[in-house]
């Protein structure tokens, strides 16, 4: 039994969910990592389930994953623990060495998780979502392009500089709750072109999934 699922066992009965703290300690337990070496801590807002992650993972239909705000890492690594590996985050926050000192005791691959603002950023995601030419030297995935994630942000309008940043066509994926959509305009002028999509899987809070394609114009 996982770790997670030995938390509900003992949580039955309850409206309860788990900590921030109790969500990451869980899910590193299942991974085989040591909690307390782990630099990059903090809270922890979105807390899907495994099979919300596996859609995702569907979803992305082996397209590069870019998480903006990525935190903690939280989602890229439930991503990586299920086989998949297009996978690159961008937060400001992140602490790049721990990351690989975690991964080296681990015995896995790091995350690349540029501890990277939006601004300074931004030439880099113009570059990452263009899809490549059909030729050798890129990998077949490189010419699907790259899915924009953001999950949960903080409100400061980083996620719109994003958008601004990548080519036309760029498809993104905007996980947040519902009632952040009534009371914020996290996409700023792209708000009005999210539209609701459905989804597989749980978490704690209920979000919703929001997507659309980057227009040409707007």
């Amino acid at each position: 039994m996982k770790a997670i699922d030995r938390w509900r066992e003992g949580n039955k009965g309850t409206d309860e969910i788990p900590s921030s703290e109790e969500v990451a300690e869980h899910l590193f337990e299942d991974l085989g990592m040591d909690l307390p070496l782990m630099g990059n801590r903090g809270m922890v807002f979105f807390k899907p389930t495994m099979k919300f992650i596996k859609w995702i993972r569907d979803y992305a239909d082996d397209r590069m994953i870019i998480e903006v705000g990525c935190g903690t890492g939280l989602v890229l690594r439930m991503l990586q623990s299920i086989g998949y590996t297009h996978l690159m985050g961008m937060d400001p926050a992140f602490d790049y060495m721990a990351e690989h000192l975690q991964a080296l005791e681990a015995g896995r691959n790091p995350l690349q998780i540029l501890p990277y603002s939006i601004e300074r950023g931004a030439k880099m995601l113009s570059d990452i979502f263009k899809p490549k030419p059909a030729q050798p030297g890129y990998a077949e995935w490189t010419q699907k392009g790259a899915l924009l994630l953001c999950c949960r942000p903080c409100h400061s309008g980083f996620l719109e500089q994003a958008i601004d940043a990548v080519c036309s066509g760029t498809e993104v994926m905007y996980i947040t709750k519902p009632s952040v959509l009534e009371d914020y305009q996290d996409l700023g002028k792209y708000q009005p072109l999210a539209q609701l999509t459905p989804h597989e899987g749980e978490s704690a809070d209920g979000e919703v999934v929001m997507t659309f394609h980057k227009p040409e114009q707007l």
